[in-house]
């Protein structure tokens, strides 16, 4: 089993594009949403493990990580030698600014008791 990790470009609207266009296009996207939710836990373990598998060959490693305060999942690819982090995904510049987003969020909308 392999899985496509492929990034597809996005295409922009089209001047011609309808609203009939539009509504083929959204069920086709709920389509594959309901398509995702069907997959098998087994298969997704065997899909880690390849990956895993093929990280090793290309000496990385994955780790997935929750932040407690926040319980965002961070993706890491980690140099297994030296421990260094070579990707994070989302990084730490955007988990700072979803940080300082949620404190603002606070004081804007601070309900009396």
């Amino acid at each position: 089993m392999s899985i496509d990790f492929a990034i597809k470009p996005v295409s922009p609207s089209t001047p011609g594009h309808n609203a009939d266009g539009a509504a083929v296009e959204q069920k086709k996207t709920e389509a594959r949403v309901e398509a995702k939710k069907d997959i098998h836990p087994k298969k997704v373990d065997r899909a880690a493990t390849e990956v895993q598998i093929l990280l090793k060959r290309l000496n990385t490693e994955l780790r997935l990580e929750v932040k407690k305060d926040s319980r965002d999942v961070v993706v890491k690819i980690v140099d297994p030698d030296t421990q260094t982090v070579i990707r994070q995904i989302p990084s730490e510049e955007i988990l700072s600014i979803r940080e300082r987003m949620t404190e603002l969020i606070g004081v804007l909308f601070k309900t009396e008791t």
